[in-house]
Order: structure tokens, then C-alpha cells, then sequence
């Protein structure tokens, strides 16, 4: 029996190895969901604010199509949030950011084309800081498909999770998210009154940065829909905004303006389009120059205000230096590109899996063709595929050739939040740990002013698919989510023996499968060989030779049985 069971962990090793080296061959690394592995079910559970009082609900759910359905409604009567979450353990620090796969917001032309679209927050737990760090993203809109879902994804780079909150707390500069230490992951619907239906297919780790095509929304049928469309998101980013989630306005702005630009139905003329690129162009620099985020929330929110009045045919209420004038918009070649977040890179099919191309020579870059991703031997291949994706890289918000650049001269006042550095190339691991973040829907009926007068302070309770996930870390979840009374420094002192005590009752049995899991699957620190700049670490062996030893130790083993 002993023999057997010593036989069976070698194999494992050895597999594990394999997974090691293989894992070098690709630049994106499954976290977790995907059609190949799916969903790890029994790790994710639901957690809403029950804990501060709220009334908000969420349902989880795994469909027969690989997606993780996550439905509810969001009350803002003494509470506002929704999430999932799971344990997990992942160094991130070699890679460049996450890829979302996930199912676009499908909608039929009538009312429902011209609701905002949902904000939402992917969070980390990091295990050496009391606070978590979370990047906002939408998700995107689509026009209804008879042949089934329509699947998308979404970029974010690992320096945009920089809003570190704890126990509704909000970090100041002095917060950085480390990134080869989280412990935990939560997908959360923050302060958006009503139902949401969120479908997530994967959550991938990516080697360099990648940008995905808005879907396409074709169902805008007047000007008054677009109208619509805008006012609507400018109600809730701008309500976000004023609860001091910045982050989520400046994603939907983002979203819906890039839906407008991709639109198809004819309404959206040439000079609309060009307003949207000059304003999504000033996001660009603004975000390279490190402007803080409420003057790129402003920069969104005067397009879209200038986009309504062209197309009302009124004046406008702003003039910004980057801005072109209702006659030089007339007069301006369009040459940009949507994409589902701000981030630049390379252009990716919808669902992550292959580059697409721009092929200039034919049309001036305006057609893009697939072309799969496949992997090179030849060393000197790679570099020369390498630099020729270089040349590719997509900047889709080229502005228009008589645009100005200088930056807006008014921003509403806000804090913005210092974003940690971070170094892209390598791979996660894959074992887990978890935890929390917030949301509205009002919005303001100018321009969004300034930052909140008020936090969250409170966090929900435990459940999995409706069920309780257990008493005993439920209890503490509960005392730890609670708002702390008292000094900054006697909060700290709060916090750190919440942490402890909870880390004492941790399920031994769950712990050492977690170590099981970290020491097998994918420690992005144990990868040295294929390609990759980090080395392969003892737990492991290296590579192919662990793989060699682990057949030689199974050899010995049969001969001793």
C-alpha cells in the first residue's frame, strides 16, 4: 500500500513538472475557468452585504457551457454589493496583466439598448498588506445573437489594481500591491441599483499586454438611442464618481464610448466618431503621463457631453484644448480603433486565443485578418515573429490628423491613487485563499464634482450557491468585516489579530491541500527553462530533468515491490 501510494506521487510530480514546462511554451496561463479544465465549483462561493445591513442578493451558478453565472439584484438600502470569491494562491509578478473572458451583455433594440452597462471590480487579496487591490472593467455591450452568447474579453494590466481598500477603508499613497503574493480573488457588483447577470468563461495570467475589439451594438437605430445610451451611463459612472469609484465611472465611460465608435447602425457619422477618438486619444496620454483619475474621468465625461450636443444640435457646454470644433470635426479623417479597455497592446480574437493582424499593405491597417498564434523552436524565428507583433501593436485611438493634444484646463477636484509598479514576463501558480471590495445608481446631473463624503465600512457574509460556507469562518469574516471604531493605529492593531486569529482556524486539512496544490500545479518561481527569465525552484527540480528522475525513482520503486 505504502508502495503504491509513493508511486502515485511521482507520477504527480512528474506531471506537475510537465505542466511546469509546458507552461513556459504559452504566454497566457489559466487562473482559473476555460473550456478545457472549467470551473474550480467547490472553491467560489457568494458573499454579499447582509454583514453592513444591506439587502443586496447574488446567486451562483455553473452553466453547461463552461460559464460561471453570477445573478442578483443590488440594493442600496443599507448596503450595495454583490461578489464572488475564492482562495487562491498566485504570483503575478512576471506577468504583464489578466484577460476576462466573458459573455457581452446581449441586448434587442427598444428601452433595454439604451441602459448602462454593468461596472464591475476583479479584486486580489494580497497576503502581505491588510488592504486588497482591485481593478475596475465593464462589461461590454452586444447586440443580441441568435446563434448563441456573444463571447468577448477584456485586458488589465497588473499596475491597474491599484485602489487598496480594507473594511472600506481606502489606502493612500503609501499602498502597493504585491503582486507575487496574492492570496485570494473576488469578482464584485459595487453600488449599481437593480438586477445584473454576469457570465465569466475564464480568468487567464498574460505575458504582454493584449487589447480585444469592442462587440458589435447595432442596434442604436437614432440619434435619440445614442443619446440615450450615454445619459444613462453618465447617471451611474457619474453616481460611481461621486462615491469615490472612480476607477468604475472612467471604465464605463470608457466601455460605452467604445461602443458608440464601433457601432455599425449608421447613426454614429464620421464627425461623432471623430469627437470620441480625440477624447479617448487624450485618455491615452494622460494615462502614459500618470494624470490623476479624476482628470481622465472629466476628459471622458466632456466627449461625451460634446457628443450628445452635436447630435442634438445644440451648443456645447465645454471647450477643451484637445477637443476639435463642431467644423473641424466635419472635416477629419476617423482613423481609430475600439477596444474593450484602455490599456494598449496587441490586438486578440474575442476570446483570447489568437492575434489578429492588421494587414496595412492591402488598406492602410484598416482591415485586420487571424492568424493563430503558433509555437517556434527556432530561436532566431521567435525574435523575428517577436518583432514583427512589435510593429503590430495595436494603438487604437490614433487621434484624428487635426485634433489638438494639450490637456484639459478644468478637473473636478478627487484624490487619485498612486499606482504600484510592476514588471510583466513570466507565470502564476494556481492553489487557493479569499476575500472583499464596493458601488450606485443615481447619477448626477452635471458633471461628476467630486469625491464622496462617505465609505463603506462593512462587509458581507459567507455563503456558497445560497448555502452558509461555515460557521466558524463565517464568524469570523463577520468580526472582521465590521467597521473599527477608534484611531488609524488602533484599527491596525484590530486588524492584525483578526488576521491572525483567522489564519489560526484555518481548515488543516484545506491548508494542506493548498500546499499540495502550490507545490504541483504552477509556481510561476519554479519556471526556469522555456523561454522564461526566472528559475526553476527546488520543489520542483528543473524541468525535463524532474521529469527523468521522477521516471528513474518509479523504476527503483517497482523493483523494491
Amino acid at each position: 500500500m505504502k508502495m503504491a501510494i509513493l508511486r502515485s506521487f511521482l507520477l504527480g510530480a512528474a506531471v506537475a513538472a510537465i505542466a511546469v514546462q509546458n507552461a513556459g511554451a504559452s504566454d497566457a496561463v489559466r487562473i482559473d475557468g476555460g473550456d478545457e479544465f472549467g470551473w474550480e465549483e467547490n472553491r467560489w462561493y457568494v458573499q454579499v452585504d447582509g454583514v453592513m445591513g444591506g439587502k443586496s442578493s447574488g446567486i451562483m451558478e455553473f452553466t453547461s457551457d463552461d460559464a460561471m453565472k453570477f445573478t442578483g439584484d443590488i440594493s442600496l438600502d443599507g448596503g450595495g454589493f454583490s461578489s464572488v470569491r475564492r482562495q487562491i494562491d498566485l504570483d503575478l509578478s512576471e506577468y504583464a496583466g489578466v484577460v476576462i473572458t466573458l459573455e457581452a451583455d446581449a441586448r434587442s433594440s427598444g428601452n433595454g439598448a439604451v441602459s448602462p452597462p454593468t461596472g464591475l471590480h476583479l479584486q486580489f487579496d494580497d497576503r502581505n498588506s491588510r488592504y486588497d487591490f482591485s481593478s475596475a472593467f465593464t462589461v461590454p455591450l452586444s447586440s443580441a445573437n441568435n446563434d448563441g452568447a456573444v463571447v468577448t474579453s477584456v485586458y488589465l494590466p497588473v499596475e491597474s489594481f491599484d485602489r487598496a481598500t480594507s473594511f472600506g477603508f481606502e489606502c493612500g499613497n503609501a499602498c502597493q500591491f504585491d503582486e507575487s503574493a496574492v492570496r485570494g480573488m473576488s469578482v464584485y457588483v459595487l453600488f449599481q441599483e437593480g438586477s445584473f447577470d454576469v457570465r465569466l468563461r475564464s480568468i487567464e495570467a498574460v505575458m504582454e499586454p493584449r487589447t480585444f475589439a469592442p462587440p458589435a451594438y447595432d442596434i442604436l437605430e437614432s440619434k435619440d438611442d445614442v443619446v440615450g445610451l450615454i445619459q444613462s451611463t453618465i447617471s451611474s459612472g457619474g453616481s460611481l464618481y461621486d462615491k469615490s469609484y472612480s476607477e468604475l465611472c472612467i471604465a464605463m465611460y470608457w466601455s460605452v464610448l467604445n461602443t458608440v465608435l464601433s457601432s455599425d447602425s449608421g447613426v454614429v457619422t464620421d464627425p461623432i466618431q471623430a469627437v470620441i477618438c480625440a477624447g479617448l486619444q487624450e485618455v491615452e496620454e494622460q494615462m502614459e503621463d500618470g494624470d490623476s483619475k479624476a482628470d481622465i474621468a472629466w476628459t471622458l465625461r466632456h466627449a461625451m457631453d460634446s457628443v450628445i450636443a452635436d447630435l442634438q444640435g445644440s451648443s456645447r457646454t465645454t471647450t477643451q484644448d484637445w477637443l476639435p470644433t463642431v467644423s473641424e470635426a466635419a472635416s477629419m479623417e476617423v482613423d481609430c480603433v475600439g477596444r474593450t479597455s484602455a490599456a494598449p497592446g496587441l490586438m486578440y480574437n474575442p476570446t483570447n486565443e489568437f492575434i489578429l493582424v492588421s494587414d496595412s499593405e492591402e488598406d492602410e491597417g484598416q482591415s485586420l485578418v487571424e492568424e493563430p498564434v503558433e509555437e517556434e523552436d527556432n530561436e532566431e524565428e521567435t525574435s523575428n515573429e517577436s518583432e514583427a507583433n512589435e510593429e503590430e501593436k495595436v494603438s487604437p485611438t490614433a487621434k484624428p490628423t487635426a485634433s489638438p493634444t494639450a490637456s484639459p484646463t478644468a478637473s473636478p477636484t478627487a484624490r487619485p491613487t498612486a499606482r504600484p509598479t510592476a514588471s510583466p514576463t513570466a507565470n502564476p501558480t494556481v492553489s487557493p485563499i479569499a476575500r472583499q471590495s464596493a458601488n450606485p445608481t443615481d447619477s448626477p446631473t452635471a458633471s461628476p464634482t467630486a469625491s464622496p463624503t462617505a465609505n463603506l465600512t462593512a462587509s458581507p457574509s459567507n455563503s456558497k450557491n445560497g448555502e452558509q460556507v461555515g460557521e466558524t469562518l463565517t464568524g469570523i469574516a463577520e468580526e472582521e468585516e465590521e467597521p473599527l471604531g477608534g484611531n488609524e493605529e488602533e484599527q491596525g492593531e484590530a486588524l492584525s489579530g483578526i488576521e491572525e486569529e483567522k489564519q489560526g482556524l484555518e481548515n488543516p486539512t484545506l491548508a494542506s491541500d493548498e500546499t499540495l496544490i502550490k507545490d504541483l500545479v504552477i509556481d510561476a518561481s519554479a519556471v526556469e527553462s522555456s523561454g522564461l527569465s526566472s528559475g526553476c525552484s527546488s520543489r520542483l527540480g528543473r524541468g525535463f530533468g524532474s521529469v527523468v528522475s521522477g521516471i528513474v525513482l518509479l523504476e527503483v520503486v517497482q523493483l523494491v515491490c
